[in-house]
């Protein structure tokens, strides 16, 4: 019998299988965070504003 260093090494055993795009989509739900990032801060900034403005009137 053959010992384990023996063996000679399967390529195809070694290499992990890539995943699909649907699994690569599953594993990173929001690739773009900035994005998400920058329409939180346009909100906050319009309901600043919007706030401001009732302020302004209100006096």
């Amino acid at each position: 019998m053959m010992k384990a260093e023996e063996v000679p090494a399967r390529p195809e055993l070694e290499q992990e299988p890539s995943p699909s795009p649907t699994e690569q989509r599953l594993i990173q739900p929001h690739a773009k965070p900035l994005i998400h990032f920058g329409y939180f801060v346009l909100v906050l900034t319009i309901l600043s504003i919007i706030f401001s403005l009732i302020k302004v009137m209100s006096d």
